[in-house]
């Protein structure tokens, strides 16, 4: 059969995605304007009009002079021949080296400043994997070791922030007036890092400059891995909006990472009470390799707290993290929509991420590292398909199931975590500068994903609670149906076997009358517990007529119908005035010397329908009616059945009234609203209370 669109989800997803899409829109405008008018041009900054307290802090981008295969001092630049490469960005996007790209080179701007009397931080984000800091010819720092070779080489990697002292900017600087009077900020040095150093390179950078400069000469070498070069923008600004910055970023960081760790051991534990979810278990599991991402990127506040572990097992653990929460992202969305793909293709998906990631455990960083960028490819297209047929098959007709509240959450969660790979690999191409979107993607994933596992979690404690209760309304009607059989079967039969030698004709009409009356007990829907009136009448009717036999004249039965439960097809639920009239023939007129009666009277009023059963049998003891009405365990399990059940109707209600030796009065009210809903209607037995 062929599939249907499914119209609403359809527009639904196309609103989500716009919608997601223009706040993107807006957000990198805010954060990754287009125009920057400061811009580096053929290794020179321009930033003469700038006003570090008015206009903020601005991004070191742009044209940088880069010489490749050397280690340039300060004191060398003017000799070699330029060439340009763009800041940020990796040797590989601009085709600086050949792939691998390991080796070395030198990156040099000259930045023309405004006159300003405060001192300057510069931030460095993230430089891949060594490197050394000159500004104006001075050593300023150096993080991890630097060589012309692999050996002696050692990688370190980690966000800091130093200051420029403004007479370090003065010109006419010949390397010697240059000074630091203040400690670095943020450093997390080990090994052969240089830390606070102050060394004059020798000779004048620039030539005999006048007015405020800074000549930055960054040397750069890697050796262990995938790419290198200056791969998020360097920063300067003013001490205080500097240190701010840093401290938002660090505390967004240490957010994230206890965001994304307590929400992911929260669904693990879920998974825990509730082991068939497996959405939960790959939720938790996403959640924490979310978490241990975010603490080795951006401020690497694993390095930083941990800053004993060796450099490369860092590495090597970020890049496990990142593969296995591919795979467990591909399982997750398998959880949500299993006919995404079948087993067959998530193994052929995966596949190549499983050998990665035995890579990773097994050799060393340089080596598994050379193909970080093919299986960075290769993990975004099969993302990528994989939300487009999510998307595909949630907007068929494939899933009636699913609520279209979770559905819109589905979409938008799933769509922001795919903007977040999205962002990182813009960044790495050296697309966009700022990760500020990708956090924000990750806290929309993270709302998102919360809220349709909740709604999941509270569906599934109604269905639970559902069936628990149409569990045990089916066990009272079962109960009911058995109490009311057994004895009152065997006595007909008694009485059909008797009148077989006395009058066949009667013993054929008794026969016919059980097999209605049974016809009716058990064809009593037990997955619908509400009947037509009139096929409770029917049931009666037969019962009476069967126990006429039995009682001769000694019973009288009389009706009084309103024609209106023929007319509104009224329904009832089943078996709730079978039992009344069975009570009062059993226990109000079978110990009755004599002649009794029984009638049965429906009345519909304007809100509501009133059945009363009254016999004129020897009645009840106020202790006895007291006892039914509140349910007592010893006595009267017909009269609990029919009491349990009215509770499940909003507004029904049941009453006895008896006198001893005067007999007994059954009044039920059952609300018009909930009679008239038809038969084919399914009304539950857990209906709530209004």
């Amino acid at each position: 059969m062929k599939e249907s669109i499914n119209v609403k989800r359809l527009i639904s997803l196309v609103i989500i995605i716009s919608v997601i899409t223009f706040i993107y829109s807006i957000l990198y405008n805010i954060f990754c304007p287009i125009h920057n008018y400061h811009t580096a041009k053929l290794g020179e900054l321009d930033l003469s009009g700038w006003s570090f307290k008015k206009d903020g802090i601005t991004e070191l981008n742009g044209e940088w002079e880069f010489y490749s295969g050397k280690l340039l001092l300060p004191k060398d630049i003017g000799s070699e021949p330029k060439k340009y490469a763009r800041v940020p960005g990796g040797w590989s996007r601009k085709q600086l080296f050949t792939k691998p790209v390991r080796g070395i080179g030198t990156y040099h701007l000259k930045i023309l400043l405004p006159e300003s009397k405060e001192d300057l931080l510069i931030k460095v984000q993230n430089i891949w994997m060594a490197h050394r800091i000159y500004i104006n010819g001075i050593l300023l720092k150096e993080s991890g070791s630097l060589s012309g070779r692999d050996k002696g080489f050692e990688a370190l990697n980690t966000p800091y922030m130093f200051f420029v002292d403004k007479e370090i900017t003065k010109g006419n600087n010949t390397g010697n007036t240059g000074r630091i009077s203040k400690e670095n900020i943020g450093e997390n040095t080990t090994g052969n890092s240089g830390g606070n150093t102050t060394e004059n390179s020798g000779g004048n950078t620039t030539g005999n400059t006048t007015g405020n400069f800074l000549d930055i000469v960054i040397q750069v070498a890697n050796y262990n891995y995938f790419d290198g070069g200056i791969i998020a923008p360097l920063l300067l600004g003013e001490v205080l909006q500097m240190e701010r910055k840093n401290m938002l970023n660090f505390g967004l960081d240490l957010a994230g990472l206890f965001l994304f760790l307590t929400f992911g051991m929260f669904y693990l534990h879920l998974y825990r009470m509730r082991e068939k979810e497996v959405t939960y278990l790959y939720s938790g599991l996403y959640l924490i390799l979310m978490a241990f991402v975010i603490s080795t990127s951006g401020e690497k506040l694993f390095m930083k707290l941990l800053s004993e572990i060796p450099f490369n097992a860092a590495y090597k653990f970020q890049d496990f993290v990142i593969c296995s929460g591919f795979v467990v992202f591909i399982l997750l969305i398998r959880s949500v929509e299993p006919k995404i793909m079948k087993q067959k293709m998530l193994l052929i998906s995966t596949a190549p991420a499983a050998v990665y990631i035995f890579l990773i455990l097994v050799t060393p960083l340089p080596f598994h590292s050379s193909f970080r960028d093919e299986v960075t490819f290769y993990q975004y297209v099969v993302m990528v398909l994989s939300v487009i047929r999510l998307f595909y098959i949630l907007v068929k007709n494939e899933n009636q199931k699913l609520p279209s509240n979770e559905f819109s959450f589905i979409v938008a969660s799933f769509v922001f975590v795919t903007m977040m790979q999205l962002d990182a690999g813009m960044i790495y191409l050296g697309i966009v500068d700022s990760n500020a979107v990708g956090k924000i993607s990750s806290l929309g994933f993270l709302f998102s994903l919360n809220i349709v596992l909740a709604k999941r979690y509270t569906n599934k404690l109604k269905e639970i609670q559902t069936l628990s209760n149409q569990n045990d309304c089916l066990s009272r009607m079962t109960l009911l149906q058995v109490q009311i059989k057994p004895h009152f079967i065997y006595n007909t039969l008694n009485n059909i076997i008797a009148l077989c030698y006395e009058d066949s004709e009667k013993a054929a009409g008794l026969v016919y009358l059980l097999s209605t009356y049974l016809r009716h007990i058990f064809q009593t829907d037990q997955t619908n517990q509400m009947v037509l009136m009139e096929k409770e009448l029917e049931l009666i009717h037969a019962y009476i007529e069967i126990e006429k036999l039995r009682f001769g004249e000694r019973l009288s039965y009389k009706t009084s119908i309103d024609s209106a439960v023929f007319t509104e097809q009224m329904i009832i639920p089943a078996l709730i005035i079978h039992p009344l009239v069975e009570n009062a023939i059993q226990h109000g007129l079978f110990n009755k010397p004599g002649r009794g009666t029984v009638s049965l009277t429906v009345t519909e009023g304007d809100s509501f329908i009133k059945i009363v059963v009254l016999d004129d049998g020897i009645g009840m003891s106020d202790d006895q009616v007291y006892r039914l009405l509140n349910e007592d365990i010893s006595c009267g399990y017909g009269i609990k059945t029919i009491r349990k059940r009215l509770n499940d109707i909003p507004k029904a209600s049941f009453t006895i009234d008896s006198e001893l030796e005067k007999g007994t009065r059954c009044v039920l009210y059952l609300p018009k609203e909930k009679l008239l809903k038809g038969v084919d209607e399914s009304v539950s037995c857990n209906t709530s209370r209004g």
